[in-house]
């Protein structure tokens, strides 16, 4: 069998190879977020050990009141809100990508044009420009929640920011790789209004702002209050998530993975009429 023969063929393949630099960057950039979260574990559960009670003189197992904080001690909350900060607006680079060089790129270049004479449609084109990379970022997003959520659990509690803080509130759960689908989708539809690169991609990282200030604003009416939380373990109010128990974490989490996936369909959607619309 001749090598030709056995050569990875189709629309899929052209589209990992045209982008394989990016994808190698992406890759990139999961593997080092996951030693850095690695690494912020291991130092959490180093932090949880030496941040023990304190006695003036010190007794056994009672460090000294009067010696320093560690420094572990001190930096770790920092570093875990600043990894969650940069997982949280990842969609914001999504849909600068999705937009600018996935999607907009090959329409002002011509490029798809092209694709499109040699008995591939436009629909077919956009759904495997969309489909590879909504693959990719559901997976290493996943696999980002995932070791966020073993990370912080390994800190004591007395170290950790509150649950609901919005960047550690979207990085413990689905809602996470949600907003990351929503900003590839968000690309796409602005790609293929505007199908200028340059524009398409401000333009959709300034929709993509308007979306996560927009759930940020209305997620604590996602789900009913409790009036009296504020006498319960564990009941915070930060963040945009106030009158919510700790426990309302997963309902929240719910009802706003939810509302965002029905938001990434109805701009998947959109985006694939107006492509039909608009071309010839």
């Amino acid at each position: 069998m001749s090598a030709l023969s056995i050569a990875p063929r189709g629309l899929t393949w052209a589209v990992f190879r045209l982008h394989r630099v990016s994808l190698l960057l992406w890759g990139l950039f999961f593997a080092v977020m996951a030693a850095a979260l690695l690494r912020t574990r291991a130092r959490g559960i180093e932090a949880g050990r030496l941040n023990t009670a304190c006695a003036v003189p010190p007794r056994p197992g009672l460090r000294d009141c009067r010696d320093a904080e560690p420094s572990v001690v001190l930096d770790w909350p920092g570093q875990a809100s600043t990894l969650a900060t940069v997982i949280a607006w990842l969609s914001f680079g999504v849909a600068a990508y999705a937009a600018g060089v996935l999607i907009a790129r090959e329409l002002e270049n011509g490029t798809a044009a092209l694709t499109w004479t040699q008995s591939v449609s436009p629909a077919r084109w956009l759904a495997v420009k969309l489909l590879t990379p909504a693959i990719l970022l559901t997976v290493g997003g996943t696999g980002l929640v995932l070791l966020y959520r073993w990370m912080w659990h390994a800190a004591p509690p007395s170290l950790r920011n509150s649950w609901s803080y919005p960047d550690i509130y979207v990085d413990r759960g689905p809602v996470a790789v949600a907003y990351l689908l929503c900003a590839l989708a968000l690309g796409a539809l602005t790609a293929v209004a505007v199908r200028r690169a340059l524009p398409a991609t401000g333009l959709a990282v300034v929709a993509m702002v308007l979306v996560h200030e927009g759930g940020h604003r209305v997620r604590d009416q996602l789900w009913p209050t409790d009036s009296t939380s504020m006498t319960l373990p564990g009941w915070w109010s930060a963040g945009g998530i106030d009158g919510h128990p700790a426990n309302h974490f997963w309902p929240l989490q719910v009802m706003e993975t939810g509302v965002v996936l029905t938001l990434t369909a109805a701009l998947t959607a959109t985006a694939f009429w107006l492509l039909k619309r608009r071309t010839p």
